[in-house]
């Protein structure tokens, strides 16, 4: 049996001491076959007792340093958790170094405590962030640490499922942010913004956190009126009371004024299926998923986009709360965070049981090869990316032609422009067929209607592989489309984009003609095909991370001549090539079909527009076109 030994400074409210309990408390539930705990605070700091009472851990406190260091001592097979707060000192730990117990330091703060800049290898075995973005900044701060990972913070989901939340009155939007009130979390005008941002629904937001020093004694309620109201709670100590409120939300709604960790309070509203719409700040996006646990805002307009959308589709709000739940117990549950720290333990613990090599520098050294090989793996993958409004009678046939694709790493990336049919629905329902595939899946969901243009051109930032290809969500691959381009790509490392040829089908998917597809003629471009109404670039359309800006090659706003606009773009940013191969299957609509737009006054008109700003945009630039190569 082995005893991890947690050590902070201050049991006060914070986000720190919750998720020192938190993961006090996974460890108990998964891992006390093999450890048992316990937890040490200083006498002479404030301690929250109702606050730590509430989540049932048992701590001790000691007046010294040396009282600390013999309690610790006498404990069976000893590992140090230090959970380091922005006023922490590390002279214990040099002490505790010194008897050869091992420590993990685990740095809950963003902050850059001077003094630790003097720390090294004596201190701890190895220090861990609460963030990826945190750990890149401790790196630079502490660098004579050496050691250095980190562990998303997570809470336990199965304590938030025991405690109920009142019902919600759906008639307004409850909203709600918990923190401490200090300058870079708290400000005025984000409760003059509150209070005043005109809404399609009245918004009730709860504001939970006292001010710096103000104890565990729970708040007044104080109510701002406005358009909307603000109710001023401050501190709420008592983890189930405080549970129960954050049940009755319908929105974690949260701005910073800076970057920070991993907000806990971010996590307890995950856990308890309210979605988090949050500032663009580091490390709290890096567990928000865009339309699937909330939504990332760039500013306060931004903010108020989001809550007129989703004051506006309820039912669009009730699927984001339960893919919040599902994404929760998947990705973000503290029994993932201790199983982590475990792992981490075990290996310190083996290296001073069997005084080897250590193996927290093998396992960096793994890491970062890890690191490289995924590097490596993006360089070959291939990414598909495709945008869907009410499509959900043809994804099927989407999904299984990408499904039958042999290449890997393959991903997947759809957008779901706000469809109301059954799209959504068929492709979570599939989720788990590309899982088993090993292809990844992502789905991004449209705040509002973007169309086409807008659709790709957002989907951009969430594309990791190193080569890209367009599927329209009514359409389909050939079986093997993806390894084939690959091998072109391959063998032609010059090429920065390829477009291959298509069959055209009809409604029902039954083969009508060949495709349009051609390579310009000698000293002529797509452009100047474009301008004698000739549409040789079509589809498959692919390309790789040659082109710099892919973003670029989708216009915003655009309805039509997608297709269009990219090729032209294509051809100003890298070589590009044309293969006469059929790897693409296009559902062609009847004329005058609802679902129709490449035939239509408008197309033809947008197909001109598109061509007009070209040409501008080259003689504005001077962009000479690239070559395209034909095999």
């Amino acid at each position: 049996m082995k005893t991890i030994c947690h050590v902070c400074d201050n049991l006060g409210i914070g986000g720190a001491q919750s998720m020192l309990f938190e993961l006090y408390l996974a460890i108990e539930k998964y891992h006390s076959s093999d450890y048992t705990q316990i937890v040490i605070t200083s006498a002479n700091r404030p301690t929250a007792k109702s606050f730590i009472s509430s989540y049932n851990v048992p701590y001790v406190e000691m007046k010294n340093q040396s009282q600390i260091i013999d309690r610790i001592t006498t404990l069976k097979n000893p590992i140090v958790f230090f959970h380091k707060l922005a006023s922490s000192n590390y002279k214990t730990l040099q002490e505790l170094k010194k008897k050869k117990i091992p420590v993990i330091a685990i740095n809950h703060t963003l902050f850059n405590d001077r003094l630790w800049s003097k720390a090294d290898s004596s201190c701890c075995d190895i220090i861990v962030s609460v963030s990826d973005h945190m750990d890149k900044h401790v790196r630079k701060w502490y660098p004579k640490i050496k050691k250095y990972t980190y562990i998303h913070n997570g809470v336990n989901q199965y304590r938030y499922d025991e405690i109920r939340g009142k019902n919600k009155d759906k008639s307004i939007l409850k909203t709600g942010r918990i923190n401490r009130m200090c300058g870079w979390k708290h400000s005025e005008s984000w409760i003059q913004w509150v209070k005043d941002v005109k809404l399609p629904q009245h918004m009730s937001h709860s504001y939970i956190g006292g001010r710096i020093g103000s104890g565990d004694q729970k708040g007044k309620t104080r109510i701002i009126r406005g358009k909307n109201d603000v109710l001023m709670l401050g501190n709420i100590p008592d983890f189930k009371e405080k549970v129960s409120l954050i049940k009755q939300w319908d929105l974690f709604l949260y701005e910073t004024n800076r970057e920070e960790g991993i907000s806990m309070a971010i996590l307890e509203s995950l856990a308890s299926g309210v979605p988090v719409i949050c500032s663009n700040h580091f490390g709290n996006k890096e567990i928000i998923e865009q339309g699937i646990n909330g939504y990332i805002f760039k500013d306060k307009g931004a903010a108020k986009n989001i809550l007129k959308d989703l004051c506006k589709h309820r039912d669009k709000l009730e699927l984001l709360k339960k893919t919040t739940k599902e994404h929760f117990a998947n990705k973000l549950d503290a029994k993932y965070t201790a199983k982590r720290y475990i792992e981490l333990a075990e290996k310190i613990l083996s290296k001073k049981l069997t005084n080897g090599v250590s193996e927290i520098s093998v396992n960096i050294k793994k890491k970062n090869k890890d690191k490289k090989k995924r590097k490596k793996e993006n360089k070959k993958k291939f990414t598909i990316i495709s945008s869907c409004h009410n499509k959900g009678k043809y994804l099927e046939d989407w999904i299984n032609s990408i499904l039958v694709q042999k290449y890997r790493p393959l991903e997947v990336i759809i957008a779901n422009d706000v469809s109301n049919d059954n799209s959504l629905e068929v492709l979570k329902n599939n989720s788990i067929k590309f899982k088993e595939k090993e292809i990844e899946f992502k789905i991004i969901n449209n705040l509002e209607r973007l169309y086409c243009g807008s659709s790709y051109h957002n989907l951009v930032q969430h594309i990791t592989g190193s080569f890209v290809g367009v599927v329209d969500s009514d359409d389909m691959l050939v079986d093997d489309a993806v390894e084939y381009i690959m091998e072109v790509y391959n063998k032609n490392p010059e090429i920065a984009w390829i477009y291959t040829q298509f069959d055209i089908y009809d409604m029902n998917m039954n083969k009508k003609r060949r495709g349009f597809c051609s390579v310009p003629s000698k000293g002529e471009n797509l452009l100047e095909l474009g301008r004698r109404r000739i549409h040789g670039y079509g589809h498959w359309r692919t390309f790789n991370n040659q082109i710099k800006r892919p973003d670029k090659l989708f216009c915003k706003g655009l309805k039509c001549g997608v297709d269009k606009f990219m090729g032209y773009r294509l051809e100003e940013f890298g070589i590009g090539m044309f293969v006469d191969r059929v790897c693409y299957k296009y559902r062609q609509y009847p004329v005058g079909f609802k679902e129709s737009v490449s035939s239509t006054k408008e197309a033809i008109k947008s197909w001109q527009n598109i061509i007009n700003s070209a040409i501008k945009r080259r003689k504005k630039y001077n962009y000479k076109p690239y070559d395209i190569k034909k095999i």
